[in-house]
């Protein structure tokens, strides 16, 4: 090597006695010599040369929270027997990237050499399993230096411990027992409420779902089950396996969270709170991946805040005696507080340990567990809830049946009375609608409606029909002179003038058009016939001799313009208005007082 070295006696004469090895295996984390490597740039042999101080850990791991540096970690080892003795020595921390393991010589040569970690192939791995297990030989009266330089992207822990090579198989299943029973249940529970999603259509047990699969697929990264099966020889998932499913299941549990204690509603503030960390959340899983290194230590602070955010929502909804947030705070308590510890573990500020390395997996099977009766009792609610309100709506109902039964004879009376009233109402308003108030007469709407009936009867009978205008002459001035009483009296004898001489026949009407304007129909009469009954409506309004002192004949006239045509299928009823019209028009033109019949083109 070029440099030779020597450990003292001293620290021989403390190594560790590979024949002395406990049952429950030798926790290396106070046993440890450490050599901090800040540029990752030390050899073996400078590394030797460095300054090595004592770890100052407790319990199986030595932590340097998340580093970019290189750890060296060296521990004599003696075989003071007269037998070979064989170690394993158990690393059990999957998110280690290097891991490099070297049994070394009194003179410092290299005797055995593994190169493991997650970013070296799977298959070069001495023992089956997601954690690095190495084994360790001596010969009898043979020292060696166990010697191990660490770096990673992820947290930089080393769980170390040594362990008899036959108890260490047997931990080796048992460990792995527990993890698949802890699996097994997650998929269980998640299969459970993904059925009962599927059924219900509740959102809440679809984020439940989503934190559970999320839940477990961390911590298969974080416990090296889904190395072992799933992913072995994927690095980069590997580094992020942990990080970024911690991130979707923070996301569903705060989302499960607002729904199961309202905090929308309940704790405005908190909500806030809330939805402030998922949208950090979403925007830390891309930077994972693409930034992983810097956005690690980061997510870790956002993760405990995140725990802390949320039994904040747990405490204040059970001081609001919410039932749910009994069930969130017994859930998640144990949880919450495990997942702070554990990144406290990575940030370096707690040692390793049981409570620290196991406590998320333990805390998150009583958490799926306890979430599932959660949601059991918030579906057994809706239930019962679901069945009070129908049971109330039916009490309402047949109270409300009662009700109409015993007033029905009074209804039923009530109502043919109304009946009645509003049939004559009816009539009343139908006839107002139709009449003009001033004369009795016929009004322009319901005339319309009489024209177009009569001349859809005359076109398809083929026979003529007959209209007529009747406008009084200088009815202005008469308003004028004699005023406006006077002038409603004289439109309502024109109106008597009109019906003594039609309507008495069927479809025969007499409206009052407009103003002093008037008009009439008579169905079934030709041009003579018309002016016939024209010059006896002008000689009858004569012979009243209503006097109008502006008009040259010193009484009431009018002219009159008529109208007679077989309807075509070309023509329309409007066209036969206008053509009366014209002929009114023609008799004012004339001098007034005149009956005009019009030609027929």
């Amino acid at each position: 090597m070029g440099v030779l070295w020597l450990l003292s006696a001293a620290a021989w004469a403390r190594g560790v006695d590979l024949q002395a090895l406990p049952a429950e295996g030798l926790a290396l984390g106070p046993q440890w010599e450490v050599l901090r490597d800040a540029d990752r740039q030390l050899d073996l042999e400078a590394a030797m040369r460095g300054n090595w101080q004592p770890s100052t850990a407790s319990g199986d791991a030595v932590s340097f929270g998340y580093s970019a540096e290189a750890v060296w970690l060296r521990l004599p080892l003696r075989n003071p027997g007269t037998e070979p003795a064989q170690a394993m020595l158990d690393v059990s921390y999957p998110l280690l990237q290097y891991l490099d393991v070297m049994l070394l010589a009194p003179d410092g040569t290299v005797v055995v050499r593994h190169e493991l970690g997650y970013q070296r192939p799977f298959a070069e791995r001495l023992w089956p399993g997601g954690n690095f297990a190495v084994p360790i030989t001596l010969a009898p009266g043979e020292t060696r230096t166990l010697l191990l330089r660490v770096a990673s992207a992820n947290s930089l822990i080393v769980p170390a411990r040594l362990w008899r090579a036959e108890a260490f198989a047997s931990f080796d299943q048992r460990r792995l027992a527990v993890q698949m029973l802890y699996f097994g249940l997650a998929l269980a529970v998640g299969l459970y409420n993904l059925v009962i999603f599927l059924l219900l259509r509740d959102a809440s047990f679809g984020w439940y779902v989503l934190f559970a699969g999320s839940i477990a697929a961390s911590l298969a990264c974080f416990t090296g089950i889904g190395v072992n099966f799933l992913w072995p020889d994927s690095p980069g998932w590997q580094q992020r396996g942990v990080n970024v499913p911690g991130s979707v299941a923070a996301i569903a549990l705060m989302m499960f969270s607002r729904r199961m204690l309202g905090t929308p509603q309940t704790m405005p503030r908190l909500d806030v709170a809330l939805r402030l960390l998922i949208a950090v959340n979403v925007l830390l899983i891309p930077l994972l991946f693409g930034w992983f290194a810097q956005t690690a230590p980061f997510w870790a602070v956002c993760s405990a805040t995140t725990a802390v955010v949320l039994m904040a929502c747990g405490i204040t909804g059970t001081l609001q005696r919410q039932r749910s947030a009994y069930f969130f705070v017994v859930a998640f308590s144990v949880l919450l507080v495990a997942v702070l510890l554990g990144h406290m573990r990575n940030l370096g500020v707690l040692p390793a340990n049981l409570i620290t390395s196991a406590g998320t997996q333990a805390g998150s099977a009583v958490d799926l567990l306890l979430l599932s009766l959660a949601l059991a009792d918030r579906y057994a609610r809706m239930r019962a809830d679901k069945e009070q309100a129908q049971a109330h709506a039916l009490q309402a109902e047949q109270a409300r049946v009662q009700a109409l039964t015993d007033s029905e004879r009074v209804l039923e009376a009530r109502v043919l009375e109304r009946t009645a009233a509003l049939e004559v109402a009816n009539r009343q308003l139908e006839l107002m609608s139709q009449t003009d108030g001033l004369t009795g007469l016929a009004n322009r709407r319901h005339f319309d409606a009489v024209l177009a009936a009569e001349w859809a009867r005359a076109q398809r009978a083929g026979q003529p029909l007959g209209l007529g205008l009747l406008d009084a002459d200088l009815f202005k001035a008469y308003n004028d002179q004699m005023g406006h009483v006077a002038g409603d009296d004289c439109l309502r004898q024109i109106a008597a003038v009109l019906t003594d001489t039609i309507g008495r026949r069927s479809g025969e009407l007499v409206a009052r058009y407009g103003g002093e304007e008037f008009a009439f129909i008579v169905p079934g009469a030709d041009g003579a016939k018309m002016l016939a009954l024209g010059e006896r409506i002008a000689t009858a309004l004569r012979a009243r001799a209503l006097p109008h002192p502006a008009s040259p004949a010193g009484h009431v006239t009018a002219s009159i313009g008529l109208a007679a045509e077989v309807p075509g299928a070309d023509r329309r009823p409007e066209l036969l208005v206008q053509t009366a019209d014209t002929a009114l028009y023609a008799a004012k033109a004339a001098g007034r007082d005149r009956v005009q019949l019009a030609h027929q083109s």
